[in-house]
């Protein structure tokens, strides 16, 4: 039986969802949180209406909990907590239904490390689409190898958006944050975004787009790419550089940084080890529509 987690059973729901968390095979995406972070998530669910704490009973008995928000606007539900301790298939089909019957045309992601083989199992075995298999860096200001400055790279401004904008939607087709949404977040204190291009012979040929999280503080960078013919380690090793080193120089008390790549992009993984990247984690991200 699913109920909504209200302010009576949330403490409990968090302690449940606390103690799967701690291991890579009972937990699922977002990864790296404290205790204190899940906590503020959590209420988030007590006071915004897109976004639900959901708790499976067998009786009096928790044994699952899943977390998401929704957007309505884009048919769009995404997952940010998944624990389910027991009867894994069939809690998750329960929680799937579910989903179906209120979000008909919805299209819902769930995220979860590799090493969480019941999640990914069920995943497969039902066709979702495996939109993202990669590797997780990360890197901390201190552990920063800039490469030498290029003089080919710019940082998007609202001057220059709209030449920058037909390439970042062809080098990130089917991105959640296509220009357009970039464009109405650029000056919104609430989204940090950050974009530069790099021109070889008057063209863009490659970009990069990066976000500070707020909450941390933290870095990701959300997509890199080079047309096919200058896609080399030199270049994207000079343009993941220069959009990390201006970051730091310009935003203050930057804790980490991540990137999620794919795992057969050998060419941006070396470049951000030779950056001072190291691997920490595995994602695995699945697409459904309802």
């Amino acid at each position: 039986m699913f109920k909504i987690i209200d302010k009576n059973d949330i403490d409990s729901a968090l302690n449940f969802s606390w103690k799967l968390y701690q291991s890579p095979e009972t937990t699922s995406y977002p990864i790296n949180m404290t205790r204190k972070q899940m906590t503020e998530n959590f209420n988030k669910s007590l006071v915004q209406d897109d976004d639900v704490l959901l708790g499976y009973y067998d009786g009096n008995n928790l044994t699952a909990v899943f977390h998401y928000y929704f957007i309505e606007k884009e048919n769009y539900l995404q997952t940010t907590g998944v624990f389910i301790e027991e009867n894994y298939n069939t809690v998750m089909n329960a929680f799937i239904d579910k989903l179906k019957n209120e979000y008909p045309g919805y299209k819902v992601v769930l995220g979860f490390p590799k090493e969480n083989k019941n999640a990914n199992e069920y995943c497969l075995k039902n066709h979702y689409n495996c939109k993202e298999s990669a590797t997780v860096m990360k890197l901390r200001p201190s552990e920063f190898k800039p490469s030498k400055n290029n003089n080919c790279i710019t940082k998007v401004t609202e001057e220059n958006f709209e030449e920058y904008a037909p390439f970042h939607d062809n080098f990130f087709a089917g991105f959640f944050w296509t220009s357009s949404k970039l464009k109405d977040v650029f000056n919104n204190e609430q989204n940090h975004w950050y974009m530069f291009y790099y021109k070889i012979n008057e063209k863009i040929e490659g970009c990069s787009f990066i976000r500070r999280y707020e909450k941390d503080n933290s870095l990701e960078i959300y997509g890199l790419d080079f047309s096919p013919e200058y896609k080399t380690k030199e270049n994207v090793t000079a343009l993941l550089s220069y959009t990390l080193k201006y970051c730091f120089e310009h935003i203050n008390g930057i804790t980490e940084a991540s990137d999620f790549i794919d795992d057969d992009n050998t060419i941006e993984i070396a470049a951000s080890e030779e950056l001072g990247f190291r691997p920490t984690n595995s994602y695995r991200s699945y697409e459904m529509i309802l």
